[in-house]
């Protein structure tokens, strides 16, 4: 069986094409399926503008009377969503948040085309808050206004607008009617889905890590292979700890930039760590370490009312315990088995 297999790998066709092919599709399946997940739909275009579309803007809690406001141009038709991103505060009690008004026309028309109201405890679960309001069908290449205006804010309760980008965000969604009848359509739409979400760090980060494996391998097949080995072999140690350091900063990076809500890098992150510090010959003892850091830094960053790096302290906290843990585990298990 060992044999056969080995014979399968060793072909060039299935070498040279068949994995490398696999491998891409994995990556460009894992993008695609992470932009629907950031997008909470298949059928949504989304495309970000920048910070100079804001005309009326604080990023200090949003007192009453004061608003939030801007102008961007529509790219696509069938305009339906506007996301602002705001940072995540303190949860507030129902009666003591603030209440939004939030309002949508197109440049130089009289009335708002919309106009709708939102507590501000939305933002605590979801800090890029999509607005939504009636489909503009033939909404490309037109300008329109927007403006958030705070009726009860004050210093405790006030909206913070994020300044990390995007921060402003508009949403088109597709006829499904429309994909399902053209297939041509629907190819040309999933390329314009993958492109335009790639402009978004979020995606870009992770799409990378799914691409991960394909880079290695071809660095497999490559000439430079041999060479790389002998490095590797040669400076086993320094290596293992500089991908130690660097997964470190990944992490900090995360909690105190990135901030990306992405489950199944949580879950690569820890097996390439588990791994790293297996071949360190560590124990559990320095995971648990990074977790106790992590869950110590939960209330300091709560402490500066930055809600939003607690909350990724503490995920990141409880990610490290479990993998502690399993590593614990395993650990058990090979002390028992050294004894047999």
């Amino acid at each position: 069986m060992k044999k056969r297999i080995k014979k399968i790998f060793n072909n060039k066709f299935v070498k040279f094409f068949v994995i490398p092919t696999l491998l891409l599709g994995t990556w460009a399946c894992l993008t695609l399926l992470y932009t629907i997940v950031y997008d909470k739909s298949f059928l949504v275009l989304s495309y970000n503008h920048e910070q100079v579309d804001f005309k009326q803007v604080t990023y200090e809690p949003l007192q009453k009377g004061e608003k939030i406001g801007g102008e961007f141009e529509a790219r696509e038709n069938n305009l339906g969503i506007l996301t602002l991103r705001f940072e995540q505060v303190l949860r507030m009690p129902y009666k003591d948040e603030d209440e939004l008004v939030f309002r949508i026309k197109e440049k130089g028309d009289k009335q708002w085309h919309y106009e709708g109201k939102y507590m501000s405890g939305l933002i605590f679960d979801v800090p890029f808050l999509p607005f939504g309001f009636p489909v503009i069908h033939e909404s490309q290449g037109k300008r329109y206004t927007f403006e958030l205006e705070s009726l009860r804010g004050n210093s405790k309760n006030g909206v913070v607008l994020s300044e990390r980008a995007p921060n402003l965000v508009s949403k088109y969604q597709v006829s499904k009617e429309e994909l399902s009848s053209d297939r041509k359509a629907l190819i040309f739409f999933t390329f314009k889905k993958l492109f335009a979400s790639l402009q978004t760090i979020d995606v870009i980060f992770s799409s990378f890590i799914y691409l991960m494996p394909f880079i290695l391998y071809m660095v497999y097949l490559s000439p430079l292979k041999k060479v790389l080995l002998l490095q590797l072999i040669r400076l086993r140690n320094i290596f293992i700890s500089y991908i130690t350091i660097l997964l470190l900063i990944a992490l900090f990076s995360d909690i105190l930039f990135l901030q990306i809500n992405n489950d199944l890098l949580y879950i690569i992150f820890i097996v390439v760590w588990t791994i790293t510090i297996k071949l360190q010959r560590q124990n559990a003892g320095l995971t648990f370490a990074v977790s106790i850091i992590l869950l110590l830094l939960t209330p300091f960053f709560y402490s500066l009312d930055n809600v939003s790096m607690a909350l990724k302290a503490n995920s990141w906290a409880y990610v490290y315990l479990v993998g502690g843990t399993l590593q614990l585990f395993y650990e058990s298990i090979g002390t028992k088995k050294s004894k047999k």
